[in-house]
């Protein structure tokens, strides 16, 4: 009976804001002259799930995916319940190929960044043109 009631509350709060700041940690990163609290992908459950656990974001709430190494790895819209812009980041921070507006229609579809990268941001759809984010940009966490 426990068991199925703290069952029942997990899936009850997996789409609030109350799951979001229990499930995954904020990390605060400028992109080009702008600060942002991202929440962290940095495990491979959470890499897995990233913002297709979410039923919509705000405009503040994007998600940083950390790669234990760098590679070329692939995106789709597998899940996602809204459309999404897509930074490929490399080892050094700066910002190397994006996809403005990134469909969530395009599920089967994948896609790469031309290069290997370390790390992706997902943000709001329209976020890139919004704040002038470009590919020579250099992304800076916070300490």
């Amino acid at each position: 009976m426990i068991v199925f009631t703290l069952t029942g509350i997990f899936f009850l709060f997996k789409n609030t804001d109350f799951f979001k700041n229990l499930y995954f940690e904020k990390k605060t990163y400028t992109i080009w002259k702008n600060k942002f609290n991202l929440y962290v992908a940095d495990t491979e459950k959470k890499i897995t799930e990233g913002l297709s656990v979410f039923r919509t974001i705000k405009n503040n709430e994007w998600m940083i995916f950390i790669f234990l190494q760098e590679w070329n790895y692939w995106f789709w819209m597998k899940d996602m319940k809204f459309d999404i812009d897509l930074l490929w980041i490399d080892k050094n921070w700066k910002i190397i190929w994006y996809i403005n507006n990134f469909k969530k229609e395009t599920y089967p579809e994948i896609f790469f960044s031309p290069k290997n990268i370390k790390y992706v941001i997902e943000l709001n759809s329209q976020a890139i043109e919004k704040y002038n984010i470009q590919t020579w940009n250099i992304i800076v966490q916070s300490k």
